[in-house]
């Protein structure tokens, strides 16, 4: 019930009395109640007083595990989190660990065990998404990695929230040592935007590549390193040799998938 209405209701309760239909139309003459919203506040503040006008709503939930102790549920997280640096453990030993905890901590001493079937779905809803029983290594880099936000934060002026991401790219390419290889994208994103600010193309990701995206999303172009040279660069038309030949995959191309010589000599002549 709205803060407003709560002290007019009961000061025209108690100058009216608990009649019934009369009272009810008084009441919402005013228009800011129904006539049948009036009633139903009637009956709750004839039963709990001023408690029962409470919009409760916004008063704490139940917690999530009601059927289980909090001690429980506490010692279970705690045997789940032992277990990331170690080697992946089984359910019924989380079980057992969790019952050795408690009977360890002086403030859960007397506390009872639910049957193992409770257990071991409280488990499952604790386990949710950590990879418990699963590799050790995606385990132990969602324990340690960064908390994200819930939900999404919101943006609304250019530069206000950028997010940076890495995506490996499904394509072959000849790298520096002359080996084929795969490349990962990584890339700055503006959210209020939703425009690509600066983009680096690497074998692997590392630290170093947002240090890089940052300086190229705050310097201009004109004032990067080398922009002279790479602008004066692009008004030469590339050499005929070098044009690819559309819907024909190129010299380079084919060295990248490895194809044999025969149909490398095949295709060079065709094109």
């Amino acid at each position: 019930m709205n803060a407003a209405v709560a002290p007019f209701f009961v000061s025209l309760y108690d100058q009216i009395g608990a009649s019934s239909t009369p009272s009810d139309a008084l009441l919402a003459a005013d228009g800011r109640q129904t006539p049948s919203a009036i009633g139903n506040l009637r009956r709750k503040y004839q039963t709990d007083g001023v408690l029962g006008l409470v919009d409760r709503r916004s008063a704490p939930r139940a917690p999530e595990f009601t059927a289980v102790d909090a001690r429980v549920v506490s010692a279970m997280r705690v045997a789940i989190s032992e277990g990331i640096d170690a080697s992946t453990r089984t359910g019924s030993y989380l079980i057992w660990r969790t019952g050795e905890i408690l009977r360890q901590t002086p403030e859960a001493q007397g506390v009872e065990l639910p049957s193992r079937s409770t257990l071991y779905r409280l488990l499952a809803k604790l386990t949710c998404w950590t990879h418990t029983f699963g590799a050790a290594s995606t385990r132990r880099s969602r324990a340690y990695g960064a908390k994200t936000p819930f939900g999404e934060l919101p943006a609304f002026a250019p530069g206000e929230v950028m997010q940076i991401d890495s995506t490996p790219m499904d394509v072959m390419v000849l790298l520096d040592d002359g080996v084929p290889g795969r490349i990962e994208l990584t890339a700055m994103i503006d959210v209020a935007t939703r425009t690509l600010t600066a983009a680096v193309l690497r074998p692997t990701t590392k630290a170093v590549d947002a240090s890089v995206l940052l300086a190229r999303t705050v310097t201009p172009e004109p004032h990067r390193p080398g922009w002279a040279e790479a602008l004066r660069m692009s008004h030469h038309p590339p050499h005929p040799a070098r044009r690819p030949t559309t819907g024909r995959p190129t010299t380079r191309a084919l060295r990248c998938t490895r194809q044999a010589p025969a149909r490398t000599e095949r295709v060079r002549r065709a094109t």
